[in-house]
């Protein structure tokens, strides 16, 4: 599977702050700890944790 490029969103979009509220989340799990902010990362961490088999989608 490709790599999947992380869209940086603007400040000022709607439900930016849900989103990276979603963003951390989903790090923290990737990392299974705590995650410090400001958060740099350059992938979707569950698009990266279903390639890598850590995460299975259920059909």
């Amino acid at each position: 599977m490709g790599k999947h490029r992380y869209r940086r969103r603007d400040l000022h979009d709607p439900g930016y702050i849900d989103r990276a509220i979603a963003d951390v989340v989903a790090e923290s799990s990737r990392r299974r700890g705590r995650v410090d902010l400001p958060l740099n990362i350059g992938d979707n961490p569950l698009v990266a944790m279903v390639e890598n088999g850590d995460l299975q989608l259920k059909s």
